[in-house]
Formats: structure tokens, sequence, C-alpha cells
């Protein structure tokens, strides 16, 4: 039986940030792999102008090539209908039925999980370990923490992690003003979206 953190995510692009959050939870919570998975279509994007999956889904490949711990799935981005967490996680256990997942989410995203789609179905398919990015708001995350066990039933891990004040929105904005991003994602990232020409 294997523990498997699940990261999902536009990665539009992926970023130093994803990933530092990744090896910490893989760490701290002693997960034999971090499955990151490239949304096709979110559900909370379809009117934004979201790079292309495969794009998306490169970029991830190349980012987490170096860590024999980390892959990249394609269960979304093989799609071509809105991508719902319940789908997804439904999925994913029948592949793995004997393994247990941790659904690693930002701390804010607590605040909003009850609107997702069967929601309290989900609770049977994973824990969940929320990233709390020391912003001094950790009284508001245990509480709403506490709600969503009480209420739902979840198991909710909590993870204290340095901020890293990089964001995609940044990146994207850097890329067509024409300013350096190296550093800010892996070397290998950067060269594809010059390749591609992406965020011009």
């Amino acid at each position: 039986m294997q523990k498997i953190g699940v990261l999902g995510g536009t990665f539009d692009p992926i970023h130093y940030g994803h990933l530092f959050i990744a090896e910490n939870a893989m760490q701290v919570f002693a997960l034999d792999k971090v499955m990151f998975i490239p949304t096709g279509i979110p559900p909370h994007k379809v009117m934004i102008n979201v790079t292309d999956k495969q794009h998306r889904f490169n970029m991830v490949s190349l980012a987490v090539k170096s860590n024999t711990c980390f892959e990249v799935s394609n269960i979304e981005v093989a799609k071509d209908t809105i991508s719902y967490t319940i789908d997804t996680m439904t999925e994913l256990k029948k592949l793995y039925p004997n393994d247990l997942f941790y659904y690693i989410v930002g701390a804010d995203s607590l605040y909003d999980m009850a609107s997702w789609k069967n929601f309290r179905k989900l609770a049977k398919l994973f824990e969940i370990i929320s990233i709390n990015r020391m912003t001094g708001k950790f009284l508001d995350v245990a509480e709403i923490s506490k709600s969503i066990t009480e209420k739902y039933g979840f198991v909710i891990h909590t993870l204290e992690v340095p901020i890293l004040e990089i964001s995609s929105t940044e990146i994207r904005r850097r890329v067509q003003e024409g300013l350096p991003i190296k550093y800010m994602l892996p070397d290998n990232v950067e060269r594809y979206i010059r390749k591609h020409k992406l965020y011009k």
C-alpha cells in the first residue's frame, strides 16, 4: 500500500512554489510519491484564457523529471470535458484501489471546498493536506478545518511552509514584458516557454 499525494492545478506555468510544496508534503507526511495532475478544462476557469492543456502537461512533465518521487498524470488533460475532483479521484481509486490518497490544497481553498461537486463523497476518497503559508491566519484555517471535519467527515492535516513569492500570473506577466523569469521555475520549463513562444 502506497501513500500518494495529489497536487492538481492549471500549472500555467508550473514553478518552484508548486515543487516546494510537493516536496515538503512528501517529506513531512512520509508520502511515497506525489502525483501532479494538470487540469484539462478547469471548472472554475472556463471563461479565462488558459494555455493549451498539452503545453501545460508538457511543462509539468519537464519540471518533475529530476525527482523520482514525482510523476505527472494525464487523467484530466486526456478528457474533453470539464475536470471535476470527484471524477478524477474516483478514477484514481479504481486504478490504485489499495493505496491511500492525500489531496494537497492551499489553505485558502478550504473556504470554498464545500461548493465542489459531490463534496461530501470526497471524504471517502482522500485525506486533505492543507498548506498554510504562514500568513498569520492559522487560527482561521484551524477553525475552517474543524468545521469541514465535523460536517463532512474529512481528515485534514495542516502543513506549514514558508511563503515563496512566486506565482504563475507573475511569470506570465514578466514574459509578456520581456523581464527575466530565471530562478522562478526550472530551466527546462523556461526553455520550453521560450521555444513555444508562450505568454507572448
